[in-house]
Parts: structure tokens; C-alpha cells; sequence
């Protein structure tokens, strides 16, 4: 759900100075780099990331959700995301029952079985900055 503004950068590029990339939207004076590649990715919409490239995003509504992943296999992180549950009285969705989560993403429209951008190919305009 939402919209999301990406730039782009190839891996070729030198490391460009770290932003948030709202930064290049909302304040005056700081502007991505003039070979950036841009596009806005839509709800139904998938980007990919190519392996090594830089890469900035900002979030173009007040509410937006995504799913993201990242090559390799998930024992190399070694990570234990249950392990916080046991610190919060109020534990994120994912820790939740899944009758909830459901009816939670149904609430918010990102889980409608009505939904009109679903089978459409993603977005694919990209503009040279």
C-alpha cells in the first residue's frame, strides 16, 4: 500500500555521501546525485534491486508497507526476532496470532481480495536524473 520513491546508483559509482532519501524531497539543498536513476514504485508494484547497487528510498504517503528480502541464506544473519517478544507488552504483527494479522492488513487495504492493481506488471518507468 502507499507509493515510494527510489534513486539508484550503479555499483561502479563511488559511495555516495549517506542521506536519508526524504532529504532529496523535502529539504532545500540537497539533491541526489545527476546520474541517479528514479522511479516511484506503487502499491501492487515490485522493485528489484540489482546485487551491489546503491540505493535510496522515501516513503510519498503517511502509510506505507512493504516486503522486502536479500540474497543469501537466512542462517547467515543467525538472528532471533522472537527472542524480542518477550520485551514488549506490545508485541509487532508479525509476533501476533495470524487470524489477527490477517484482519489487520485486510483492514489497513494492504490484504483485499478485491484488489484492483493485482496481475498488473510492475511499474517500470525510470528517468535519468
Amino acid at each position: 500500500s502507499g507509493a515510494r520513491a527510489w534513486w539508484f546508483l550503479p555499483p561502479t559509482h563511488k559511495r555516495p555521501v549517506k542521506v536519508n532519501g526524504c532529504d532529496y524531497l523535502r529539504k532545500p539543498g540537497i539533491e541526489p546525485p545527476t546520474d541517479a536513476l528514479t522511479c516511484v514504485q506503487k502499491a501492487g508494484d515490485v522493485v528489484h534491486v540489482p546485487a551491489e547497487w546503491w540505493h535510496a528510498t522515501c516513503a510519498l504517503e503517511p502509510w506505507s508497507a512493504g516486503i522486502g528480502a536479500q540474497r543469501g541464506s537466512p542462517s547467515i544473519y543467525e538472528q532471533n526476532f522472537h527472542s524480542l517478544e518477550t520485551y514488549n507488552d506490545n508485541p509487532p504483527l508479525w509476533f501476533r496470532d495470524e487470524q489477527e494479522l490477517k484482519e489487520k492488513m485486510e483492514e489497513c487495504g494492504v490484504m483485499r481480495t478485491d484488489d484492483k492493481s493485482a496481475g498488473k506488471k510492475p511499474h517500470q518507468t525510470f528517468e535519468q536524473e
